[in-house]
């Protein structure tokens, strides 16, 4: 039996978790060899719960990271003008989110994705859509950005946390936010997090 090709590329369109786990591979963590992306249990449990904005207190390694890249790598791929933005919490992690998930993750996809990849992201021509990668704290992001979504990475480890005001001013009516980090002792996050 064969798949209607045309309903198959309108699926990956339209629906974002049958697209992440059609087309997308990560690394594994025993094999340390791209694989399939399936959604683990601590994934699939979020994916069900999640909502406009999200704060997600996280164990290391759970792969919370990974899917909410996966989730706007779909938007920026499939809608129009969309401007995703990740930071991270130190210049290390942004070049490492960059060059070992984001851009290996659209290399991979079964489902060609046109893109231009830059030095602080990735340009999508055919959606008019752009995905920043940058640091908490760098003075490069924000001014004059309209944000349609946000992934601020081990947000409980910024320098910063200030810089959140910026971006959530940045963000347009319907934008969605998320933010993930492991526990970092009783600083500004912990009180967020109570």
């Amino acid at each position: 039996m064969s798949i209607d090709e045309g309903l198959l590329r309108q699926k990956v369109k339209t629906d974002e978790r049958f697209f992440i786990e059609l087309c997308l591979n990560v690394l594994d963590k025993k094999t340390n060899q791209r694989v399939p992306f399936k959604f683990n249990r601590a994934q699939a449990h979020y994916d069900a719960a999640r909502s406009q904005y999200d704060m997600i207190l996280k164990a290391r390694k759970m792969g919370f990271s990974s899917e909410i890249i996966a989730s706007d790598i779909w938007a920026c791929a499939f809608q129009r003008d969309q401007h995703a933005v990740l930071l991270a919490h130190d210049m290390d992690s942004t070049q490492k989110m960059l060059q070992q998930r984001v851009l290996p993750m659209l290399a991979s996809s079964v489902y060609p994705i046109r893109h231009e990849p830059r030095q602080d992201g990735v340009i999508f021509p055919d959606t008019n859509s752009r995905y920043y990668i940058g640091t908490a704290g760098t003075k490069k992001f924000g001014r004059g950005s309209d944000v349609t979504r946000y992934h601020l990475s081990e947000y409980a480890h910024w320098v910063n946390p200030e810089l959140i005001t910026g971006i959530e001013e940045a963000c347009i009516d319907g934008a969605v936010g998320r933010i993930e980090t492991t526990a970092n002792g009783t600083n500004f996050f912990y009180l967020d997090w109570k």
